[in-house]
């Protein structure tokens, strides 16, 4: 099951050269619950340190592929708002 999410907003080919961004999103899915004081709820209760370990390892990979992803996608969108800049002046 995946927590997180990322999303890459950038601009579009008729839209003014503005810099792209990312964000990291989490997941509210069925397997996420708040609790009655509002937290989001990423695991089962945890009742013991390899449980605690096996949890927080889980979320840690999971934000370092995010982490690559987001990475990754704003430098593509970099080069592409580069290339299209590029193409406009020579138009």
């Amino acid at each position: 099951m995946e927590n997180f999410s990322i999303f890459t907003v950038a601009p579009g080919k008729n839209d003014p050269p503005l810099p792209p961004y990312v964000r990291v999103y989490l997941y509210h899915s069925p397997d996420h619950y708040e609790d009655k004081e509002g937290r989001i709820v990423l695991s089962i209760k945890l009742m013991n340190e390899m449980e605690i370990d096996v949890a927080i390892d889980g979320l840690i990979q999971e934000l370092e592929k995010n982490r690559k992803k987001a990475k990754k996608d704003l430098q593509e969108e970099k080069e592409r708002l580069q290339n299209q800049i590029v193409a406009r002046r020579r138009n």
